[in-house]
């Protein structure tokens, strides 16, 4: 509905009552704007992937962008498994939708030089489809996967527990990582056990470990981590953490 007219599409009389009470409107939209924006308008997620690049191409009619598709490894979440024995979830691959800004020409360039290829990629996904994009899931970066960690990072790291229903060991590493949310945001990701091969969706709400795994997920080395999951989960997505990380030997 056009500001100054009725539901039946008849102009308000252009009263100095009627000026005053757009004034209000106008002045209380500017209050609520910044907030309102984050939750209808604003990203999603924001975070990392190991995928697999299956094409790109360029579309648009009048406002051209870069569209394209890779794989991605998911689950199912209503797979009848036993999560006591540790056998939750087999892992598939999934087809996912992405586009890229026309301005981003190093990445670009990238994503056509390594067509096929597995790769990292930094995304970004947006409650709204952005104007000029074909979906809502924005790729921002991508880069060849590393194949050891960085020089400086530090081969161990470790938190307090915070599930207290088990705890249990894995060997594998982490293939996606996000932040999600708005007003209160958690991580959300979804790690390998490379010797059971299955993938398990994990929560992290501490802030030092999140970025122990932002700098793990870089290279594709595996390493020993602790899982522990929680009776109940309030704020975050999944009842199961990592707390420890060890690339020499296991943690305990």
């Amino acid at each position: 509905m056009n500001s100054g007219m009725t539901e039946s599409g008849r102009l308000w009389p252009a009263t100095s009552l009627t000026r005053r009470f757009r004034f209000g409107l106008l002045l209380f939209g500017l209050a609520v704007w910044p907030a309102a924006s984050l939750v209808a308008l604003g990203t999603y997620a924001e975070g990392y992937a190991v995928v697999q690049l299956i094409r790109l191409e360029e579309s648009g009619l009048f406002m051209n962008s870069y569209e394209g598709k890779f794989k991605i490894a998911s689950y199912d979440k209503d797979e009848q498994c036993s999560e006591d024995d540790y056998l939750c979830y087999a892992p598939i691959a999934v087809e996912q939708r992405f586009s890229v800004r026309p301005e981003n020409k190093e990445l670009i360039g990238f994503l056509k030089d390594n067509d096929g290829r597995e790769m990292l990629v930094q995304y970004r996904i947006h409650r709204v489809e952005p104007m000029g994009l074909s979906s809502d899931f924005e790729v921002t970066e991508a880069k060849a996967w590393a194949e050891n960690p960085a020089e400086d990072m530090n081969p161990e790291f470790g938190i307090e527990k915070s599930g207290r229903l088990r705890s249990f060991p894995v060997y594998g590493r982490v293939i996606r990582f996000d932040y999600r949310g708005t007003v209160v945001g958690t991580w959300e990701g979804l790690y390998l056990d490379a010797r059971r091969r299955k993938v398990h969706p994990f929560s992290i709400t501490d802030q030092s470990m999140a970025d122990y795994i932002i700098k793990a997920i870089q290279s594709r080395r595996q390493y020993h981590f602790l899982v522990s999951q929680a009776y109940v989960v309030t704020i975050r997505e999944s009842d199961h953490d990592i707390y420890a990380i060890d690339y020499v030997k296991a943690p305990r």
